[in-house]
């Protein structure tokens, strides 16, 4: 009896890893969870202890209503103190100023590069907004450090005939110096759903 239970103990765990190991696509994006219409996802990236998220959801709203709340800044980052446009770099490019910071870490600043496009397939519009850590302006300021890595986007993409919205945010943040193990971790998955499933 005991020895039965000891094979069946040991076929349960070979069975859980299978199923974790199948969540993971041949993109390297491992399945994370599904909560309130949102499925979170994580890969791990060279170099970083801090693995990248992305967010998926399909809203019951048009593309052009979700693409103005991101743009009108309404989806706001955990933590946020200040945020302003410093510089233009091009048509639809701009380079914006970004401090962070809570109870539990040093204030954090940086400058990113975001680009907005706006491509056309199969007569829709589709929308992307995509953000990396600029080389060509460095944040200035007291009492904040820059971060280590910083890239992410947002793509907004027509369903339904345009009458709702598959929306993508994917995101990494690699704050560097001491981080407490609670801000990323369980936190850093929960915080995905909530920024996804906040916009509108």
């Amino acid at each position: 009896m005991k020895r039965t239970t000891h094979i069946a103990s040991i076929a349960f765990v070979l069975i859980a890893v299978t199923s974790r190991a199948s969540a993971k696509s041949s993109t390297g994006w491992e399945w994370e969870g599904h909560k309130e219409g949102v499925t979170v996802f994580t890969r791990p990236v060279s170099g970083s202890d801090v693995p990248m998220v992305k967010g998926v959801v399909t809203l019951e709203t048009d593309p052009q209503s979700v693409w103005r709340s991101i743009t009108a800044g309404k989806v706001t980052v955990d933590g946020l103190k200040e945020r302003k446009r410093i510089g233009n770099c091009g048509d639809g490019c701009e380079y914006v100023y970004v401090r962070i910071g809570n109870f539990f870490i040093t204030d954090r600043h940086y400058v990113i590069r975001v680009e907005s496009r706006v491509t056309s397939a199969d007569g829709a519009e589709q929308y992307t907004r995509r953000w990396t850590k600029s080389t060509e302006i460095q944040p200035t300021g007291t009492g904040a450090i820059g971060v280590r890595k910083i890239r992410g986007s947002w793509t907004v993409k027509p369903v339904a005939g345009g009458a709702k919205t598959r929306l993508t945010y994917i995101n990494h943040l690699d704050l560097g110096g001491y981080v407490p193990p609670m801000i990323f971790g369980p936190k850093f998955v929960q915080k995905t759903y909530e920024i996804v499933k906040n916009v509108k």
